[in-house]
């Protein structure tokens, strides 16, 4: 049904159009008193043209040549002045491909020069007179000069040329019209000539598919669905070109497999998973391009890269990447944008975290001057994973003399800024200049209004994160502000509805404790540390009855875990559960906030138990409560924590 309706709409898109593009007032640049319209019939055209030509075909093979020996832009523009009043259409398109080489070999970006010319204007007046005489080749590639010299699309030549296109549209190849797509696309300041082409390509492209595409060209097949899927045509017909590419994949090229990845890539990632077949066409394709990483040049990288930050994810493809930028070691621009696809993604490891701490320490001067080096991911990626070593605190310490980076963050990003100041707190480093600012209730009130909401509780996290090392990492050796009660009061409300109690974990460990009373659950710490679980051993590893003491604050709202009455001799368990979201993505590397909660609870004197929430539900009924119980005896009795790995 919809296909049938294509040549309707396509007519009624460019018909409405006609009438208004004949009445547009046009500039005098690059048009002819003569209007498309009036130009006289093919007829009449030939008749006359004895009268108003003298040139021979010998002459017109001279000019010709002249143009093609011309080695400048200027020569080229006095010859179009010598004789564009007896050139014909083959000439016309020779002189403008002969501006375009000669533009291009002298590295030309401002085409004012060249267009602003009287020369110019006479070979866009003359090619528009001839305009009805082009052959549907020859008027592509004027549009791609006048695409190339930017044009504007509201000039007779641009419009005369829309018309021309208009008249043909439905006899173009498929790839007439993705290469017309494309020149369309450059156009800045389109007309309404322009933009009706714009909406009748694809259409015409996706009635004119089936019947044009011979399935059985994997680099044509290629090429299509590169179009269907950024133009977003119909799912079904995009389904039809990645099962016809299924069938190509052992014979297809590593530049076709990274079309596919970049095309994907850099439109709707998430439209894969939502259309059948693409999504195994496109891991297809990763395969083939992380099997040749290698042979891709920096531009293909650097696009492969920018999938990742627009949100693409492929774990063999990143780890590769990862990989190619450490061994080869890349330099931190390009680093820069690498780290920062890891960051959209959400994926680390201790390995790359230990090399980014390295290199700044190493590239001290490059990471304070080089305006392509963000300080915030940097930042970031150092204590993704941090360690309690000397590396990673002068990391830290070389990351926090980059005084007019920090700055710019400030007035600039007020979220990024805090999230900086958090990841240099997990490298062990406290500016005092820094937290002056990120607790400073001037700094604050600005940053509510100028952060987008939707990074406002991120921020609000931050922030809490950032006066809980503070407090708990400088103790009482800290005499700058601290974080302004409101809003910690609502950064604690916004963890507290983020956290939850898991009930079958809670019945575990009530049996393997003896009972309910010896086990208290949700409770916080003063610093504003959610605890999921709370266990008292006294000496010998004996559980106290904790559960009937009471412990709400005035409020009733929080029980606080530094209010149990416990005796001298006696060790706290905390247990705190972690979920995927705990982790880096797709390893077993925890998330720094994760990590550094478990450190500063164990620096507050309690023992940590981290429990991994999805493996302890894979386990056998009969394997849960002595998991719990091996676990809690390693914590108690040894210290030896598993999360303490990710601290060494």
């Amino acid at each position: 049904m919809f296909a049938k309706r294509i040549p309707f709409v396509i007519h009624r898109c460019l018909a409405q159009r006609t009438f208004q593009a004949a009445q547009l007032k046009l500039p005098k640049s690059y048009t002819s008193d003569a209007s498309v319209d009036k130009h006289p019939s093919l007829a009449s055209r030939s008749s006359k043209s004895a009268l108003t030509s003298q040139t021979t075909l010998k002459d017109a093979d001279i000019i010709t040549e002249q143009l093609h020996k011309a080695k400048s832009i200027d020569r080229v523009l006095e010859l179009v002045s010598q004789h564009h009043g007896v050139m014909n259409n083959s000439q016309v398109l020779s002189a403008f491909d002969c501006l375009y080489e000669a533009a291009r070999e002298a590295g030309t970006t401002d085409y004012t020069a060249i267009t602003s010319q009287p020369s110019f204007r006479e070979l866009c007046n003359r090619a528009l007179k001839r305009m009805r005489f082009y052959e549907i080749e020859d008027t592509i590639s004027l549009f791609k000069m006048a695409t190339f010299f930017k044009i504007p699309a509201n000039t007779g030549l641009v419009q005369a040329i829309a018309q021309m296109l208009r008249h043909s549209i439905n006899t173009l190849s498929l790839q007439q019209l993705m290469f017309i797509n494309s020149l369309l696309v450059q156009q800045k300041n389109g007309s309404s000539l322009t933009e009706a082409l714009k909406m009748a390509v694809p259409l015409v492209f996706q009635a004119q598919l089936p019947i044009q595409l011979d399935f059985t060209n994997a680099e044509d097949v290629v090429q299509c669905f590169k179009f269907a899927y950024q133009k977003e045509l119909d799912p079904a017909l995009i389904e039809k070109l990645a099962v016809s590419l299924l069938s190509h994949l052992p014979n297809l090229t590593s530049e076709q497999a990274a079309t596919l990845v970049l095309t994907v890539g850099l439109t709707a990632p998430s439209m894969s998973s939502a259309i059948p077949g693409v999504l195994d066409l496109v891991t297809a394709a990763e395969r083939v391009v992380v099997s040749s990483l290698g042979s891709f040049p920096p531009k293909a990288i650097r696009a492969f890269l920018t999938c990742f930050v627009r949100g693409f994810y492929s774990k063999d493809l990143l780890e590769a990447l990862v990989r190619k930028g450490m061994q080869e070691g890349w330099e931190l621009w390009q680093m820069s944008l690498l780290l920062q696809g890891c960051q959209r993604a959400g994926y680390a490891t201790p390995e790359l975290s230990e090399y980014v701490a390295e290199r700044v320490v190493k590239e001290a001067r490059t990471v304070s001057d080089d305006g392509r080096v963000s300080i915030v991911v940097f930042a970031r990626s150092a204590a993704a994973c941090p360690k309690n070593a000397p590396t990673f605190r002068e990391a830290g310490q070389v990351l926090a003399l980059c005084r007019d980076k920090l700055h710019l963050a400030q007035l600039a990003a007020p979220h990024l800024f805090v999230s900086t100041a958090v990841s240099l707190a997990s490298l062990h480093c406290f500016p005092k200049e820094v937290l002056d600012i990120a607790f400073s209730e001037e700094f604050l009130s600005k940053a509510r209004f100028k952060v987008p909401q939707k990074r406002w509780a991120g921020m609000l996290r931050d922030l809490l994160q950032l006066e809980q090392g503070v407090r708990i990492e400088l103790k009482g050796g800290y005499e700058g502000p601290l974080l302004p009660v409101p809003l910690r009061q609502e950064a604690i409300a916004l963890v507290a509805r983020e956290s939850g109690t898991l009930l079958p974990l809670k019945k575990s460990l009530e049996v393997a404790l003896g009972g309910g009373q010896f086990l208290k659950a949700a409770l916080w710490t003063r610093h504003g540390y959610f605890v999921d679980f709370a266990v008292v051993m006294r000496k010998g590893e004996y559980p106290m009855a904790i559960n009937m003491q009471p412990m709400q604050d005035e409020d009733g709202e929080f029980s606080y875990i530094e209010d149990l009455t416990v005796p001298e001799d006696s060790k706290i368990l905390t247990v705190v559960t972690a979920d995927a979201s705990s982790y880096w993505r797709d390893t077993a590397a925890l998330r720094r906030s994760v990590v550094t909660k478990l450190h500063h609870l164990s620096t507050l004197g309690y023992c940590p138990l981290l429990v991994n929430v999805e493996q302890w539900k894979s386990l056998m009924d009969h394997e849960k409560i002595p998991y719990l119980m091996r676990e809690a005896k390693a914590v108690l009795s040894e210290g030896d924590a598993s999360w303490a790995m990710h601290m060494k």
